[in-house]
């Protein structure tokens, strides 16, 4: 039967067979290259995900990283509160700990030692602050203690005036008059110099403890290279660790220089 199927038909069968497997193999080619292309899309998307999840991550802990270290220099400032200190390393702790569960070994391991260096920090130099704290609060229990003794002199500085002007003779009234105006004034003046005498005290270790708190900011923020340059390394971005290192240094210099002489003026007067 096929002996007697015309040439001119097998030739049209042949070629459209040929057409058939060439379109196929097209059309094959063309899925396996859509495949790829959805296969690295998706990929992509993957990666971009993860990739703005790690940034948000990454910033939401260096704010709290710098947070923390901003309270490094405020624990020489006696009025703020040892709960606003302490509420700012709290709050910071569940934020950090976000990078231990997304960031690689690197950035844990340099993350972890520049959150123990400045805990470290923070601890030892709370501890300098509070006999500081304590006599401040002595100082004010003295300016207490000087209003009320002042108030108590004062009156009896107006029961002698009062007594004046009544034109009574009440010697009884004005010898208890003075006798209480003198003791109140002698209170006044033992209280008042008890009071410079803790200011001064105070005034001078609160130089020390700054000194202390400058110098432990200084030293923490050695740890902070290592941990961004691995944080830049895991986003892909670009980072002269020396340049930045050098810049650091240069400027902790000048602060320094400048910390020293701001303290020797008030030294001075």
């Amino acid at each position: 039967m096929f002996l007697n199927i015309p040439d001119v038909v097998w030739a049209a069968i042949i070629a459209s067979v040929i057409t058939l497997t060439g379109v196929y193999l097209t059309n094959r080619g063309s899925f396996n290259r859509l495949i790829k292309q959805l296969d690295h899309e998706s990929y992509q998307k993957d990666r971009d995900r993860n990739m703005e999840l790690r940034r948000q991550v990454y910033l939401d802990a260096a704010e709290a990283i710098t947070g923390n270290h901003l309270v490094l220099a405020k624990i020489s400032i006696l009025d703020v509160s040892d709960s606003d200190l302490s509420n700012q390393f709290s709050k910071s702790a569940a934020i950090i700990s976000k990078v231990y569960a997304i960031g690689s070994a690197k950035t844990v391991k340099t993350v972890s030692e520049l959150t123990s260096v400045m805990g470290s920090k923070y601890l030892l130099l709370i501890a300098e602050r509070i006999p500081l704290v304590q006599r401040k609060q002595e100082i004010e229990i003295q300016n207490e203690l000087i209003m009320k003794a002042s108030a108590e002199r004062d009156q009896m500085i107006e029961i002698m005036k009062n007594v004046n002007l009544q034109g009574v003779q009440d010697d009884r009234l004005m010898s208890v008059a003075e006798r209480n105006f003198k003791f109140q004034q002698e209170q006044v003046a033992k209280l008042l110099e008890k009071r410079n005498q803790l200011i001064e005290i105070n005034s001078k270790e609160q130089i020390q403890l700054a000194m202390k708190c400058f110098q432990a900011s200084k030293e923490v923020s050695e740890y902070f290279a290592p941990a961004i340059n691995s944080v830049r390394e895991e986003m892909d971005i670009p980072f002269d660790e020396e340049a930045y290192k050098n810049a650091i240094e240069q400027s902790w210099k000048t602060s320094e220089q400048s910390l020293k002489e701001f303290y020797s003026k008030i030294k001075k007067g």
